[in-house]
């Protein structure tokens, strides 16, 4: 029931209506007379009136017993719902089945028939609700007696109940316009709105939807309009879907019959159900229940489907965001993450920190626009994500043009942590030197590199978004390497020097000499120039004296350089 609350009594659930009422009531003989047939009257296409109750605590309350599936109106226009053309004909079929009961019954007509009142039970069989008890309704509220409950009062509830109006006789309109109130039916009235509900069912589209009007102006020209040439009615649809061709030129002409002006020409209800079951033909076999069963099956199937590709597209979802977290974080921190372990602080007694940035950068971003700039470091720093990638070593993060690597955190990998960012650096010198800018291909590109060699902390800082950090003074001494070096350079530490030398002599390396870092002194750095096929034995421990050698180099112990010479000779 449209505009109706929910209710249980006795365990049975209702659907109620609550009005206030305004003054002791009675009723007429003839109102109480079709109260009582309400209360006996049963068919399987009509639903259980259950009573009204008055005169007590200033409530007028109408209950009928409620059907879960709501009104044909809920299921017509419903988009999302899929109905095949045997619900449209079983549908309409109810339909007038229902109202051919009632006028063959005492209570003999609606009184207030339209889409609203018209329910769906849980077999989906259509059951007409609220015969005759509008018109008490409106009986009474038109005297006085009662009134709407204000909360009850919203615009939805309003809007709904003009569209039941809308699907009445154009004599049922004119008094509902002119006297606000709802005139005494009769059976003429109900044929024609039962045409009304037939269209709704079969095209599945509002009354007047064409017309593009509000339901209060739709109303005011069907109460104006009383000559042949001026009447108001809804038009058929040139093109619904394939099953238009179907509905035969008989029905839509019996349809039409309903809408006739004077009243006493309209068909009788016989003569509409003889029509509406001759030219309305189920297509498929059994009930509507099983047919609805086979729907459901084929539902199911649908669903199975959909359910794989939005799992397909969930899990390519969950790729690229692993995709994404994996560029942030470690992939063996990522993982850590994922699964909900904590990734506490760790310290590494030995890693190497390279840093990098690109000599003139001010230069050419104060000459090029927002735009220039993205692309050339986006260009640039995905040629060093590529160098990364074959190595073991980890982009920790950029800043402007600012490019900090760190190999042997967080997955150790004993000395080759050196090996590794020394390739990085000399493959990164290369692509810089042989990188053209889109916008001044002109301009002779060159980096600035300085790693060094030490003792680092890590872990992931921040909840919303993590990121993966280094600390100590490795970082610290890494970054004065760059910033104290020359352009198209790679400045190294003397620990990373010493690593290089003892455990990987494919790389040639020169002594700089002594420079003044801050915070440091004067310390004494070399260049890598270059790098040669390495030695089949140049990756192994040679000795004891070789992994004591490794150990104090990573701690900045100091180490003689009659050490160093025997480590290389293994002696």
């Amino acid at each position: 029931m449209v505009g109706a609350k929910q209710a249980i009594s006795n365990g049975v659930r209702l659907a109620i209506k609550r009005f206030t009422q305004m003054r002791n009531i009675t009723f007429q003989k003839e109102d109480l007379r079709t109260l009582k047939e309400l209360k006996l009257i049963e068919n399987e296409n009509l639903n259980k009136f259950y009573g009204i109750a008055f005169n007590q605590q200033n409530e007028f309350v109408v209950m009928w017993i409620l059907c879960s599936r709501g009104s044909l109106e809920d299921i017509l226009f419903n988009d999302e719902l899929k109905l095949g053309r045997n619900f449209q004909v079983s549908f309409a079929k109810d339909v007038v089945k229902a109202l051919a009961f009632i006028h063959a019954s005492p209570i003999m007509y609606h009184g207030l028939l339209c889409l609203q009142n018209c329910l769906v039970d849980s077999n989906w069989t259509v059951k007409l609700t609220n015969f005759r008890t509008e018109e008490i309704i409106s009986d009474k509220m038109y005297h006085n007696e009662i009134r709407a409950v204000t909360s009850e009062l919203e615009d939805e509830s309003e809007r709904l109940i003009d569209r039941k109006y809308i699907q009445q006789a154009p004599e049922v309109i004119r008094e509902i316009v002119t006297r606000k109130a709802l005139p005494p039916g009769g059976q003429p009235q109900d044929i024609y709105a039962c045409g009304m509900v037939l269209y709704q069912i079969l095209y599945r589209v509002e009354p007047f939807h064409e017309r593009g009007k509000s339901i209060a102006k739709l109303m005011d020209l069907i109460a104006m309009s009383n000559d042949d040439d001026q009447l108001i009615r809804p038009s058929f649809p040139s093109t619904v879907g394939k099953d238009t061709e179907s509905y035969n030129l008989q029905l839509l002409s019996c349809i039409e019959a309903c809408w006739l002006e004077i009243p006493e020409m309209r068909p009788n209800i016989k003569k509409v159900r003889s029509l509406t079951n001759s030219n309305l033909k189920s297509t498929g076999k059994g009930s509507l229940v099983d047919q609805m069963m086979k729907m459901m099956e084929e539902y199911t199937t649908n669903l199975e489907s959909l359910v794989r590709d939005r799992t397909a597209m969930l899990e390519e979802a969950q790729k690229q965001a692993d995709r994404l977290l994996n560029n942030m974080l470690p992939r063996s921190v990522a993982e850590d993450l994922k699964v909900g372990k904590p990734v506490l602080p760790q310290l590494y007694p030995c890693a190497t920190v390279l840093f990098s940035d690109i000599r003139g950068f001010t230069r050419i971003s104060s000459t090029s626009t927002p735009l220039q700039v993205v692309t050339f470091l986006n260009d640039m720093f995905s040629g060093f994500d590529s160098i990364i990638a074959k190595h073991d070593a980890y982009k920790v993060e950029t800043i402007g043009d600012a490019y900090m690597i760190v190999s042997g955190v967080p997955k150790e990998n004993g000395n080759y942590h050196v090996q590794n960012i020394a390739d990085v650096a000399l493959k990164m010198r290369t692509f810089v030197s042989n990188f053209k800018l889109a916008h001044r291909p002109e301009e002779l590109m060159m980096v600035r590199i300085g790693f060094h060699s030490g003792s680092v902390a890590a872990g992931v800082v921040g909840l919303a978004a993590p990121r993966y950090c280094l600390f100590g003074d490795t970082v610290n001494t890494a970054s004065r390497m760059e910033s104290t070096g020359v352009a198209n350079k790679i400045q190294i530490s003397e620990q990373a020097y010493n690593l290089l030398h003892c455990f990987f002599p494919q790389f040639n390396m020169s002594e700089r000499g002594k420079i003044e870092v801050k915070g440091k002194g004067e310390c004494l750095t070399f260049w890598l120039d270059s790098s040669k096929a390495p030695p089949q034995s140049a990756n192994r421990f040679k000795s004891q004296m070789q992994l004591s050698f490794f150990l104090k180099s990573c701690w900045n112990l100091p180490v003689k350089a009659e050490s160093i010479n025997a480590a290389n000779h293994g002696t």
